[in-house]
């Protein structure tokens, strides 16, 4: 469990009550965009064993995915 991280964060969308309940491997199927990445941007991956550590990638790689896509919408629409 990801215990005190970003409160304020809305992360319903995926099914969870709230981030105290979140795991790493729920925040990894959570919709990409600003609040899950607010919800990464939290976590000290020091404070992570190893598996939670792979999660923790994984969760970033669909983020940055994500933040890709976007990036190619906007060059797209400006060409």
């Amino acid at each position: 469990m990801l215990m005190g991280v970003a409160p304020w964060v809305d992360v319903d969308a995926a099914g969870v009550t709230g981030v105290d309940d979140i795991t790493l491997q729920e925040l990894i199927d959570v919709e990409p965009g600003v609040a899950a990445m607010a919800v990464l941007t939290a976590i000290d991956p020091n404070d992570l064993d190893a598996g939670e550590r792979v999660a923790f990638v994984k969760a970033w790689e669909r983020q940055h995915a994500w933040l890709c896509a976007q990036q190619q919408a906007a060059s797209a629409a400006a060409a």
